[in-house]
C-alpha cells in the first residue's frame, strides 16, 4: 500500500495518523444561534429563490425550513425506513481477484463506517453533504461528523464562516481540507425534502384546523345569560365562566342567541382527515416510491407490487452508495494509509432468510437429500443427533380372510363359466 506516496509492502497494524491542526474545514465556522419560526408557502418560495440565486446562492433559509419539516412523524418514519434498508445490509471488501479481504472488511465493520453510511444517506433528502473525519487511531477513523447544511455553499464549494454570508469561508475541496472530508453530491436538486415541504405545510394547517374544530365542537359550549347592562351582574357571570373549565363560553344578554353552525354534506373531521391521509400518501410515494409498505390497509396482491418497488429503490440506493465508497471514500483512505490498494467495497448479494423461511427450504431439500447435523445446529442453534429408524416387519396375513376371498373369487369364476 501507499502512505503519503511511499510504497509499503508490509500490512500496517494499529495505524495512527493525526489530522493536521488546520485540516478541519468545520473548525472555521462561527457558532450561531438557531432560530425557529412559523413556516408557510410564501417563505418556502422565497427561500427557494434565494437558494437558486445565480450571483450569490445561499441555502440557509431553505435549510431552516427543512429542520422544521423533518419534525413531522410520518416523514421522519419513511426517511428512517429507506435508510434502514441500506444500513441493515451486509457488506465486504474484496481484493482484485474477488476474494474477501478479511482485514479490510474488519476495518470497515466498525462504528465509524456505520455513522458515515447514515450521514451519507442524508444527502438523498437534504442535498449535497460534506462529511469530515478526524484522526486515525488503531485502524479506526474518529470524530466522523457532518458539516452543518446551513454552513456549506455547494455551488461555490465553500464552508461558510457565517451562515448568512454566501462567499466568506474556506474551500473544502482544496488542501489541506480535502484530504479529510468527502463531498457527497445531491442526487436530487436540493434533496427530496424540498418536494415534501408544501405537503408538510398543508398537513400542519389541516391538523391545526382539526384541533381548533375539536375544541369548538368537541366540548360543550357554555352560555351565560344575564343583564349585560348591569356591570356587576355581567362581571359576576364572566368570573363564573372563567372558573368552570377550559371549554368555550360566552356571556350574552337574556334576549341574545348564539348559534354554532357546522358545514353540511359530510362529517366535518373527514375533510381534515382526508387531506392529512393524502399528504402522508404523497410523502410515502416521494420517499419510498409506494405506500403499500406503510399502509395498514394494503391488500396482498398490491402489497407484493409495492414491495417490489421498495426493493427497486433499495437496490438503487445500494449501487449509489457503493459508488460513493469506491469512488470517493476508499481513495481518500488509501492516501491516508488506512486502506490497501486494489480493493473494492460491495454489498453481500446473498439473500438472508428468516428461520421460518429457512425451515421451509430445508423441508423441501430433505425430501431428496440429507443435511449434515452440524449444518442444522449452525442454522437453528439446536443440538441434534441422528435418530435410528426402526425397520417395521410386514404384518402377518390372516389366513381365514385370505381363504374367504379366494373362495369368493372361485365361486364367481365358476358361475361365469357355467353360463
Amino acid at each position: 500500500m501507499k502512505i503519503f506516496g511511499l510504497n509499503i509492502t508490509k500490512d500496517i497494524v494499529n495505524l495512527d495518523v493525526k489530522r493536521p491542526s488546520n485540516g478541519a474545514a468545520g473548525d472555521s465556522i462561527e457558532d450561531q444561534q438557531v432560530y425557529r419560526s412559523r413556516q408557510d408557502i410564501a417563505k418556502w418560495r422565497a427561500a427557494l429563490t434565494y437558494a437558486e440565486s445565480i450571483d450569490l446562492p445561499n441555502r440557509i433559509s431553505l435549510v431552516e425550513i427543512y429542520r422544521d419539516t423533518v419534525l413531522d412523524g410520518h416523514l421522519s418514519s419513511v426517511i428512517q425506513t429507506r435508510k434502514i434498508n441500506v444500513l441493515s445490509k451486509h457488506f465486504n471488501i474484496k481484493n482484485s481477484d474477488g476474494e474477501i479481504n478479511e482485514e479490510m472488511t474488519e476495518i470497515f465493520n466498525s462504528a465509524w463506517f456505520r455513522k458515515f453510511t447514515d450521514l451519507a444517506l442524508d444527502s438523498i433528502f437534504w442535498g449535497t453533504t460534506v462529511i469530515e473525519f478526524g484522526d486515525i487511531l488503531e485502524d479506526k477513523l474518529t470524530d466522523i461528523k457532518r458539516i452543518p447544511y446551513e454552513s456549506i455553499n455547494p455551488e461555490l464549494e465553500i464552508v461558510k464562516k457565517y451562515q448568512d454570508s454566501s462567499d466568506i469561508g474556506v474551500k473544502y475541496n482544496e488542501s489541506p481540507f480535502t484530504e479529510w472530508n468527502v463531498e457527497i453530491l445531491e442526487r436530487e436538486t436540493f434533496g427530496l425534502l424540498n418536494k415534501c415541504i408544501p405537503l408538510i405545510l398543508w398537513k400542519k394547517d389541516a391538523l391545526g384546523a382539526w384541533s381548533l374544530r375539536s375544541t369548538i365542537f368537541g366540548m360543550p359550549f357554555r352560555i351565560g345569560k344575564t343583564d349585560t347592562r348591569n356591570p356587576e351582574s355581567r362581571n359576576r357571570m364572566i368570573s363564573m365562566m372563567q372558573t368552570m373549565g377550559t371549554a368555550g363560553w360566552a356571556v350574552v344578554d337574556e334576549e341574545d342567541e348564539i348559534q354554532l353552525v357546522e358545514s353540511g354534506g359530510t362529517s366535518g373531521h373527514d375533510i381534515y382527515k382526508d387531506l392529512i391521509s393524502e399528504a402522508n400518501s404523497e410523502i410515502s410515494k416521494l420517499i419510498l416510491g409506494q405506500t403499500g409498505t406503510t399502509d395498514e390497509k394494503a391488500f396482498v396482491g398490491s402489497a407484493e407490487v409495492h414491495e417490489r418497488v421498495s426493493n427497486a429503490y433499495t437496490n438503487s440506493d445500494l449501487k449509489w452508495f457503493s459508488n460513493v465508497v469506491n469512488g470517493q471514500l476508499i481513495p481518500k483512505l488509501q492516501k491516508l494509509g488506512l486502506v490497501s490498494e486494489n480493493v473494492e467495497f460491495g454489498f453481500d448479494s446473498k439473500e438472508i432468510l428468516t428461520i421460518a423461511e429457512q425451515l421451509q427450504v430445508d423441508k423441501v431439500l430433505l425430501e431428496h437429500y440429507t443435511i449434515p447435523t452440524d449444518v442444522i445446529e449452525q442454522r437453528y442453534g439446536s443440538k441434534v443427533e441422528i435418530r435410528e429408524v426402526e425397520q417395521r416387519k410386514p404384518a402377518p396375513i390372516n389366513n381365514s380372510v385370505f381363504n374367504e376371498v379366494q373362495n369368493a373369487y372361485k365361486e364367481f369364476f365358476e358361475e361365469k363359466n357355467c353360463c
